[in-house]
């Protein structure tokens, strides 16, 4: 048996909004779009160790970390990582969230709950390569948004149909607002009111 030691918040990654990256990830508008993110991050900072993220239900996720050449992760960098991917779902608008972790020889642990870390009285018999999170409910807060002020400002050819022009801008400004998103061609067309193949004959 083991007992739970509690192990104080303080404030977290929410608060980062100066970074780009954690700004672009507390800018998602649910896990899914978080996660999609994170695999496109390790691939673009060439990262030798990754996160394999497998959706097991709507609310729930399992995590495994694995390298793709090189010395396997260690255990600081999976409870670092563990503890960053709780931090920037509690950071979008995940409530009720929980974490579990197994441990040698006493199955598996609830290692945050309550928006609380709890370790075992013995830290190392915990087996951090994995761990599973879920949440009861996610609403997408306010956070950090981008305003038209702030969108990055792209000079684009010159359209002599001036619908097409508002329809360009409108989906460049849709891309800009969130660089770091991945958007397929149908969610572009719902934003801007066509169908997929209208969107893209126009902008054929």
């Amino acid at each position: 048996m083991w007992s739970r030691s509690a192990v104080i918040n303080r404030p977290g990654i929410s608060l980062v909004t100066y970074d780009p990256i954690w700004r672009s990830a507390l800018r998602s508008e649910n896990p899914s779009v978080l996660f999609g993110k994170w695999r496109r991050f390790e691939v673009f900072s060439h990262s030798k160790n990754r996160v394999e993220i497998d959706f097991t239900s709507e609310n729930q996720a399992r995590f495994k970390r694995y390298t793709t050449g090189g010395s396997i992760p260690t255990t600081p960098e999976n409870l670092l990582i563990c503890g960053l991917i709780v931090g920037l779902l509690e950071g979008i608008g995940c409530h009720g969230l929980w974490c579990d972790m197994a441990a040698r020889g006493d199955g598996v642990v609830r290692i945050r709950d309550k928006r609380g870390f709890w370790l075992p009285d013995n830290p190392a018999s915990l087996v951090t390569g994995g761990w599973t999170i879920g949440w009861k409910t996610h609403s997408a807060p306010k956070g950090i948004g981008t305003t038209d002020d702030d969108l990055p400002q792209i000079d684009l050819p010159p359209i002599p149909d001036t619908s097409l022009t508002a329809l360009v801008n409108a989906v460049t400004d849709l891309l800009m607002r969130d660089v770091a998103r991945q958007r397929k061609t149908g969610e572009l067309a719902r934003a801007v009111g066509l169908s997929t193949r209208t969107l893209q004959r126009r902008l054929g």
